[in-house]
């Protein structure tokens, strides 16, 4: 239990100094090529990753912040996705009901999307 408060402190506490990052200093911009994949990449999921799973993941995927994977190299199918997102895995805390089965199903789309041709 206290590992996962921890856990979950340290993802607060990224959350917030990315949030106040946006606010002060020069804006930061990815690499183009992280651009060109994610303005490329135009799904109804694509608000609620940056939203909600961006913070660990990065805007394209392979942020890997805290142990996230790396998902344009992950071969999990859209079930195990799906999985992941409901249930939690390793350091990824559940999301449970927190979005709609269409919203859920909006992520993994774009999750599969990021991959690597």
């Amino acid at each position: 239990m206290r590992k996962t408060n921890i856990i979950l402190f340290l993802c607060a506490i990224m959350l917030i100094s990315l949030s106040c990052a946006d606010h002060a200093g020069p804006e930061r911009t990815a690499p183009p090529e992280t651009q060109a994949v994610s303005e490329e990449i135009n799904t109804p999921g694509k608000a609620l990753f940056e939203r909600h799973c961006s913070a660990c993941h990065g805007t394209d995927g392979a942020a890997g912040i805290g142990g996230a994977a790396d998902l344009p190299l992950s071969h999990l199918d859209t079930g195990e996705i799906l999985s992941v997102i409901r249930n939690g895995r390793g350091a990824m805390p559940p999301f449970g009901n927190t979005f709609s089965d269409d919203e859920a199903a909006a992520l993994v789309q774009y999750v599969m999307a990021l991959r690597h041709p």
